[in-house]
């Protein structure tokens, strides 16, 4: 790429600037006025290369040279047939800004261009498009359903909300702060409410609502070590929350209500060879997973004297763009090259990438063989911690620095240090088996964990960027359905 490629486009989608023609025709206060138009977001021509190699689960390789040479070699290679295009002129505009503002046409006949980001995640960035064809037929019933979700701002409840928007559904978004939607604008309905558990009448809220989706909870990663007064309040929101909510659903005429739960349930561990599934016994450990398993009884319960359709859900550790935590902490390390003392573990962990999760949770609200059904999910792999780590590494593009060291002498250095349940999660196995929402729903994950991986990990390059501030939407890539 000639210099360093940070030419600022606002590239515009097709379907964008056939709105905007359509709209300009239907307003008489258009007529013989000129108009800018833009795309919702500005990028440079590096970034634009790096997205569309994420969004195919590639890794971007763009290397910079110096200006003069590429000239040169542009002046050779047009000469060449039917690549008379490429000239100096034509690369030297990569370094230049071509940016316009759209505001006077925002404001006489409303244009609203979506960003390039969403606008590519929209097209056929998949490796597997028959995926997404299987339940079309399905989830066209979205359109007609008014969903309310709880934990709407969270890392998973934002995907879910975008996903929904898309679909045409009308979102109801409980969240603690409105403008954690600010990108969606007007197509959800936010429903500020700052502590769940002081909430004890939700008849209002569920007017006229179809479904209910309750992702809201005291997650795992602050209740892994719960104080007696923090177990407390794990209790209260995940399962005190859940009742009232479920309750009132169930009186205000919600036809379904979709639980989000914790392959926890199950424990934290499972055989080397054997895999989880929703039949085995149930080991909760600790508070989270304890109040999670105690939540979805009492869903039975509710479903059985209400006739409400309920639907759990039970998913591995989620990654994916926006992700927290332990996989953030780990991207870290990898990137940074720390040596970690990981090779000799050989175990095998399902997780289950973003996307999938959104695919198969908005499939669960509509698919009629959903209803009164627990499904553990999960990505079509499962992998070992160092195969993990040797992906992550390949993506970022440094070498993955793995030496071994026994697990035992692992888990005592963790003990010593106060890491011993995220060691824990490293070294040991847990394998989920997907089969019964795979074949009760006719599911398919759309995205493979390597795509997954990719776009994880392109998410996290842009947002860490030291070198320029990434445009506000870009960095929240995980808000890119």
């Amino acid at each position: 790429m000639a210099g360093e490629g940070k030419g600022r486009r606002q590239p515009v989608h097709a379907d964008d600037l056939a709105d905007a023609c359509l709209k300009a025709l239907d307003n008489e206060h258009t007529y013989q006025q000129e108009y800018n138009l833009s795309g919702g977001e500005t990028l440079t021509y590096t970034q634009m290369v790096r997205l569309i190699f994420g969004l195919l689960g590639r890794k971007p390789r763009v290397c910079f040279v110096n200006r003069s040479l590429m000239n040169a070699m542009a002046s050779m290679i047009s000469v060449l047939p039917g690549l008379h295009h490429v000239t100096p002129a034509m690369l030297g505009r990569m370094e230049e800004d071509f940016c316009f503002d759209h505001a006077r046409a925002a404001e006489d006949f409303s244009y609203d261009p979506r960003g390039f980001l969403e606008t590519s995640y929209y097209s056929h960035f998949s490796y597997r498009p028959n995926a997404a064809e299987k339940n079309k037929h399905v989830l066209s019933e979205l359109k007609k359903k008014k969903i309310l979700v709880t934990g709407a701002g969270g890392f998973i409840g934002f995907s879910l909300c975008r996903y929904l928007v898309a679909r045409g559904c009308s979102v109801y978004a409980v969240l603690r702060d409105a403008r954690q939607l600010h990108e969606l604008g007007s197509q959800v309905t936010p429903v500020v409410i700052d502590d769940l558990c002081e909430v004890h009448d939700w008849q209002e809220m569920l007017a006229d609502i179809d479904v209910v989706v309750h992702l809201a909870g005291y997650v795992h990663e602050r209740a892994g070590n719960l104080s007696e007064k923090a177990g407390l309040q794990c209790t209260r929101l995940n399962v005190g929350v859940t009742r009232r909510l479920a309750t009132a659903a169930a009186s205000a005429g919600v036809k379904r209500f979709l639980y989000v739960s914790s392959v926890k349930v199950h424990g934290e561990t499972s055989n080397h060879d054997e895999s989880v599934t929703e039949y085995i016994d149930l080991y909760p450990e600790g508070s989270y997973a304890k109040s999670k398993l105690t939540a979805e009884n009492l869903l039975r319960e509710i479903e059985s004297t209400t006739g409400m359709e309920t639907v759990i859900v039970r998913p591995p550790l989620v990654y994916g763009p926006g992700v927290k935590a332990n996989f953030l902490r780990l991207m870290k390390l990898v990137e940074k090259g720390i040596p970690l003392p990981l090779a000799a573990v050989d175990n095998r962990r399902s997780f289950i990438y973003l996307e999938n999760l959104v695919d198969v949770l908005a499939l669960s609200l509509v698919h009629p063989a959903a209803a009164g059904e627990t499904f553990l999910v999960s990505d079509d792999e499962c992998v070992s911690t160092p195969v993990l780590i040797n992906m992550l590494a390949d993506r970022l593009g440094v070498t993955p620095r793995l030496f071994p060291i026994s697990v035992q002498v692992m888990r005592l250095l963790a003990a010593v240090g106060g890491e011993r349940s995220t060691v824990d999660r490293l070294v040991q196995s847990l394998v989920i088996n997907a089969t019964h929402v795979r074949d009760t729903l006719d599911w398919e994950p759309p995205c493979s964990m390597e795509q997954g991986i990719s776009k994880t990990v392109y998410w996290y390059q842009q947002l860490y960027d030291p070198v320029q501030a990434r445009p506000s939407q870009l960095a929240a890539y995980a808000s890119s359905w």
